[in-house]
């Protein structure tokens, strides 16, 4: 798709306006020289307690050509999806098979170095592959939870082709080529060209994505399935295509098999752009809205056996969290409805048992500072009654609300569903700011100083928690 074609949109509502000047690549190259001093610093600090030193170099590296490339593409004159294309997939190709090389040399396996969840799907998976096509179903493991079967059907599939965990790392770069693609077409329905380019790129390139390609855990292809399911939905509304609207369905139902609640959180968040959506007087609005709460109800009635493990009281998560957070709860509330929005902190030091998160940290140190336009654009969203924006907005805070309920917005593995979207309305608050530079000066003021507290919340991060 070139610069010219732009995707049909029939909401009015829904029109981008505004483009990233330069307040955007500044901020960016601030993050950039902010990131290299956070390395450097710790570096030197910590450098005797690091476990893997080729970890920190290539973490280094790698979030240098992060940042290189954002700020490259910012100053660009062409923004389309083959460029994108190219960019997300040389730079995924690299730096997987970069990470996968440690991996191999720390563990002689190529699986995540805080394997967890992943070797236990990479040898059930194994076990299913080696026997024959009429046995799968008995040697099945049933009793796995439905979160997890999804994930080991669709690599006992892979290991029929080649019994290596490597091709899952390159069907994952696959997929999230799709999914940054996929980002990129929901951009240039409410940003400008170069919004939507830079927030595909944004999030395509992020250390934190290559992590989980590079790994053998289903992150990927969950959020590949979560992405795809909401934009096939908003699609099939936007061009009233009965075929889109199955396929968005197909792609919520996958998503019960890697991650329950995210499928009711795709269902809402449609409702919400039905809402919104400026042609809701049609006489279909509500006839449309009663089909998508007969199938919310379907889905309940089908899956609430397997969403006990998200609804506990809340007393129940105090209880289960306290020997974790040494009873100090109301600290662990605060920083967790914090770490909800702002967050998660990023852990840069490869300490024993750490070396996973550090590997996200780069690109999260970008996530956080600009964090609080996340509020703006979702705010200017509904000031504008944009219908997917706001669609998209929702999804962000219904996932971010139950992980502070459940004390969990400090794992980024949980929050990772949302990151595309809240990137994407990110952005969107962004451009509206910049169309509307003197209005709204005290609010840049606030954030460039909120912006200074969260610099010292991650230094404090990394310093205390070791």
């Amino acid at each position: 798709m070139n610069n010219k074609q732009k995707p049909k949109i029939t909401n009015s509502a829904t029109m981008p306006s505004g483009e990233l000047g330069p307040e955007f690549e500044r901020l960016i190259g601030a993050v950039w020289i902010l990131s290299i001093l956070y390395f450097l610093v710790l570096g030197i600090l910590f450098w005797d307690a690091f476990t893997n030193r080729s970890l920190y170099f290539i973490n280094f590296f790698a979030t240098t050509a992060y940042f290189s490339i954002i700020f490259f593409s910012i100053r660009g004159n062409s923004f389309n999806e083959g460029k994108l294309i190219t960019i997300v997939l040389v730079f995924n190709l690299c730096f997987v098979a970069a990470y996968n090389y440690l991996f191999f040399l720390d563990r002689g396996d190529f699986l995540a170095f805080a394997a967890a969840d992943s070797e236990t799907y990479h040898y059930i998976a194994d076990y299913i592959s080696r026997g024959p096509i009429k046995d799968t179903l008995s040697r099945f493991p049933w009793y796995l939870a439905n979160d997890d079967k999804g994930f080991v059907v669709y690599a006992s599939l892979l290991y029929r082709i080649i019994p290596s965990n490597l091709i899952l790392n390159l069907f994952n770069i696959i997929l999230n080529l799709a999914t940054t693609v996929i980002l990129y077409k929901l951009g240039r329905f409410i940003l400008s060209d170069k919004g939507a380019f830079l927030t595909a790129i944004i999030y395509g390139v992020a250390t934190y994505t290559v992590f989980y390609q590079a790994s053998g855990l289903k992150e990927t292809l969950m959020v590949f399935l979560t992405v795809g399911s909401l934009y096939y939905l908003i699609q099939s509304f936007e061009k009233g295509s009965l075929p889109l609207f199955l396929l968005g369905i197909l792609f919520c139902v996958l998503v019960t098999f890697f991650r329950v609640p995210v499928a009711f959180f795709v269902l809402a968040s449609l409702g919400v752009y039905l809402v919104f959506k400026k042609k809701r007087h049609s006489i279909l609005g509500p006839v449309i809205f009663i089909i998508l709460v007969i199938i919310g109800m379907l889905f309940y009635v089908s899956f609430q056996e397997y969403l006990s493990r998200y609804l506990f009281s809340f007393m129940d998560v105090i209880f289960g969290k306290e020997a974790v957070f040494e009873h100090d709860m109301r600290f662990a509330g605060a920083v967790a409805v914090i770490s909800g929005i702002f967050g998660p902190f990023p852990t840069l030091i490869p300490f024993p048992g750490k070396e996973n998160i550090s590997i996200l940290a780069g690109s999260l140190i970008l996530k956080v500072l600009i964090s609080a336009y996340f509020v703006v654009g979702t705010y200017f969203a509904y000031k504008a009654r944009n219908a997917i924006a706001l669609a998209l907005g929702a999804f962000c805070l219904m996932e971010i609300g139950g992980l502070i309920y459940l004390l969990e917005s400090f794992e980024f593995r949980l929050n990772f569903p949302h990151i595309g979207f809240f990137v994407l309305i990110t952005i969107y608050g962004f451009e509206k700011l910049e169309t509307s530079q003197l209005k709204y000066q005290g609010l840049k003021k606030l954030i460039f100083t909120g912006n200074l507290a969260l610099v010292g919340a991650i230094y404090a991060w990394n310093i205390l928690r070791f």
